[in-house]
């Protein structure tokens, strides 16, 4: 690395501060290079003067309250770390070397400097992480082999350096010399859980020589109950509390004067987590540099104090304990100080980093690494991972092919007849709700069989859901069949009366083919229930294109024809799924084949009871939304029925684009459930939350894009008013916001609360649609906005929910 270069520290937190890591790192670098630190600031640490050239990024409280209540407050950061970043990519050209620190960091730096380095301060595997692995780490510095382990493995593609949390060593090495007044220092915070009452009582019965000082960041409720419980020893002279700032460069200076030092640390949380019990405290080597033994727990972040015999570590924090670990280090405090000395010099921080500035080779830039990203992690996050994957490649063939099929769709007939033909999808759609939620109860129970590997009871859910629906459908048929001829089609459909045996014969066939597509669609639930919903979305694509052939060849033998539109589009949603059913039933699932022999009908219970509550919530979802175009129709004629459709379809990039993610995890959600598996459960949540935050931009994009994009897809033949557009871009907001937390409460079946605001949704939607689009003259924007009303309560209650079950606080409704 040149002289002449300059190097960017990107620090993504506000402790600036109580990060000597960050400070040293920024000291060694400024002495040989440019350097400039940017870091965030929240106003709640005194960051002032601490380096010469830097960019704080300033939060103000309301900000950080905020974004902590919605999206997360860490997201907040790195959105603003990618803005600053951005500006110094654009306009600062200087910086060819980047140093980011931790995993958040590291993001906002990789995406505009390729060739950045991972300063691994925390060892957390957040979703940040996860980037980071995808995206590549070249170069590593962290602390420890440990550590290293924990974090990368044995990928021997990344550079890795070594440099703890220790001091830069200047000027002449701290002379030992006896000390009379045997004080005893602990640095760290001053909090519950840290074992610092066992070392006040060990100190209580020492000696009038020996006292104890507890510096660094007081827990108020802690140091209350201290003074009142130790007030004697206090008073006494020791125990003495200081809550002074001391600069890093003088830090070693004011641990000198001290006689051993504690490394305290969390008992409770040293045993969860790897990060914390694997990290190196910096006071630690602030010891080593000043010649102050040490006395800790036994972790492996201490290691080094057994390994160079700078002190002793405890396997339990007692008085006993500790007091015996003082006179250890009393019988020979000249060589356990020496030895302090010894370590301080092999940790020297600027001896590391001049080791890692003479080796690093930044010209090596890797990008996204989507192997290690989708084979990486827990197996049922790269069974979803890889879910989601396939699921994007499918999706992306079926949005190509829904976009081309609407204007030749268009073109083959008209706007009226292309609303008469999305009106009549809409009514016959309302029959699949007959199931009485058989299928999504079919879905978890079946999920949850897989998960117990009772293959006897998936064989049987499956087959008696298949009786038992081949049974809901015949009599359904059969009523559709008497009731047929004395209903006035045209009039529900509001179409001309010349249209009439057109329409009659139209819903004869469409309503024959939708009953055969009624049971054979239910492969589709058997493999998301399998946790392979990828497939079942590639079911639904092959339709899809069976669709779009059959619809151009119409346009080339045919003309204008609404009933050979219908017939080849029905035709082609039996035949996707039927070749699917073939298929995996004498392959994947032979052994789950239906057979009359485990049909049990005592089962449908088990399938009903939870698919019940499904089905009220599904019906609900039908009055939302196939009921729009049925309301605009009835309102404005099918002609309005069309612009409707193509805004909403248009919008449905996002919404199909956030299910991909999403719906794979309905059944994971039922699988770490019952496998009590929360903090899984916690960190996916977490993720979808964040990939949220991300789509409220793009939605904002595309309402300011809408006009363009319709243009190019449909020409002038429909005009789409800007407000339809917006309102559409707030309801996509709504439902994926929802879909988080509702896949996961339908994964695990507590629906309840979601059956009662479905059961008001039933009651309030049509009214209200009719009432915002008639009677304040909203027209077809007037039936979206009254759908986000209706929705609305759930954007609140959902969150609520899941949190009280995650955390095992569900009480009454909330947990059922």
């Amino acid at each position: 690395m040149k002289k002449e270069k300059s190097i960017l520290i990107v620090f993504p937190d506000e402790w600036l501060q109580y990060s000597p890591s960050v400070l040293n790192l920024y000291q060694c670098c400024k002495e040989k290079f440019d350097t400039k630190l940017v870091y965030v600031d929240n106003g709640k640490f005194n960051n002032t003067g601490l380096v010469e050239k830097y960019k704080s990024i300033k939060i103000g409280k309301f900000a950080a309250y905020f974004w902590r209540k919605t999206l997360g407050y860490k997201f907040y950061k790195v959105l603003r770390l990618l803005f600053t970043l951005l500006f110094i990519k654009l306009f600062d050209k200087r910086y060819e070397t980047v140093i980011a620190i931790d995993s958040s960091g590291y993001v906002a730096a990789k995406l505009f400097f390729p060739s950045a380095i991972y300063f691994s301060l925390e060892t957390e595997k957040d979703v940040y992480y996860r980037i980071s692995e995808a995206l590549g780490i070249d170069n590593l510095i962290i602390q420890s082999k440990e550590r290293k382990d924990f974090m990368i493995g044995d990928d021997s593609a990344t550079n890795v350096f070594y440099i703890q949390n220790a001091p830069i060593l200047e000027g002449e090495p701290i002379v030992i010399a006896e000390k009379k007044d045997k004080r005893i220092l602990y640095m760290g915070n001053i909090e519950f859980g840290y074992g610092l009452e066992q070392f006040i009582e060990c100190i209580k019965d020492l000696d009038s020589s020996y006292t104890l000082t507890l510096k660094g960041i007081k827990n108020d409720k802690y140091f209350n109950w201290l003074q009142e419980k130790y007030g004697d020893i206090i008073k006494s002279g020791k125990l003495i509390f200081d809550f002074s700032y001391v600069e890093q460069s003088k830090i070693i200076e004011f641990v000198s004067q001290f006689y051993i030092g504690i490394t305290g640390y969390d008992l409770a949380l040293a045993k969860q987590s790897f990060n914390y019990f694997s990290s190196p405290a910096g006071k630690l080597f602030n010891y080593y540099a000043a010649a102050v033994p040490v006395i800790g727990i036994d972790i492996i972040g201490l290691k080094s104090v057994k390994d160079f015999n700078a002190g002793v570590l405890i396997n339990e924090v007692s008085p006993t304990k500790i007091e015996n670990a003082i006179r250890t280090i009393e019988q020979d405090y000249k060589t356990h100080s020496e030895n302090c000395l010894r370590a301080s010099r092999e940790f020297d921080f600027k001896k590391s980093f001049d080791y890692f500035i003479n080796h690093v080779d930044t010209t090596k830039k890797s990008y996204l690494n989507l192997k290690t990203f989708f084979t990486k992690g827990h197996e049922r996050s790269v069974k979803t991972k890889k879910n989601i994957l396939t699921s994007i490649a499918i999706k992306c063939v079926s949005i190509v092919v829904s976009f081309l099929l609407i204007p030749l769709a268009l073109n083959y007939l008209n706007p009226t007849k292309y609303g008469i033909w999305l009106t009549l999808s809409s009514v016959i759609g309302w029959f699949a709700f007959f199931d009485i939620g058989l299928g999504n109860g079919l879905r978890n129970k079946l999920a949850e069989a897989l998960a117990k590997d009772d293959k006897e009871l998936a064989k049987t859910y499956i087959s008696t859901s298949y009786a038992v629906l081949s049974i809901i459908i015949g009599i359904v048929y059969a009523l559709f069949v008497l009731v047929f001829p004395y209903v006035n089609w045209t009039k529900i459909l509001n179409t001309p009366m010349e249209m009439n045996a057109e329409i009659n014969k139209l819903i004869f066939i469409v309503f024959s083919f939708f009953s055969l597509q009624f049971i054979i669609k239910l492969i589709s639930m058997i493999l998301k229930a399998d946790q392979r919903s990828a497939i079942s979305g590639g079911i639904n694509t092959l339709a899809s294109l069976l669709s779009l052939i059959i619809v151009f060849i119409l346009t080339k033998t045919t003309h204008g024809s609404l009933l050979w539109l219908s017939v080849g589009v029905s035709a082609a949603n039996i035949i996707a799924p039927l070749i699917a059913t073939i298929w995996f039933f004498s392959k994947d699932y032979k052994h789950l084949i239906p057979s009359f022999k485990y049909v049990k009908f005592a089962s449908a219970k088990d399938l009903m009871g939870i698919g019940f509550l499904f089905f009220v919530m599904q019906f609900a979802a039908l009055i939302l939304f196939s009921t729009d175009s049925f309301i605009i129709d009835q309102l404005y004629g099918p002609e309005e029925v069309t612009p409707y459709n193509i805004a909403f379809k248009y919008f449905s990039l996002i919404t199909m684009g956030f299910a991909i993610i999403t719906t794979p995890f309905w059944t994971a959600y039922t699988d770490a459930y019952h496998k009590h598996d929360y903090e899984w459960i916690k960190r996916i949540t977490r993720k979808l939350q964040l990939f949220w935050g991300a789509l409220v931009f793009a939605v904002i994009i595309m309402v300011f894009c809408a006009d363009f994009f319709y243009e190019m897809w449909i020409g002038d033949k429909v005009k789409i008013p800007f407000i339809l557009s917006v309102s559409m871009g707030v309801w996509v907001l709504i439902s994926t916001w929802t879909s988080i937390f509702g896949n996961f409460l339908s994964g695990v079946g507590k629906v309840r609360l979601s059956l009662y605001h479905s059961f008001a949704m039933i009651i309030i939607n049509i009214p209200l649609c009719i009432f915002l689009a008639k009677y304040l003259n909203l027209g077809s924007t007037g039936v979206i906005i009254g759908t986000c009303v209706c929705v609305l309560p759930q954007v609140f209650l959902h969150p609520i929910q899941y949190k009280k079950i995650i955390n095992n606080k569900a009480k009454g409704i909330w947990g059922k």
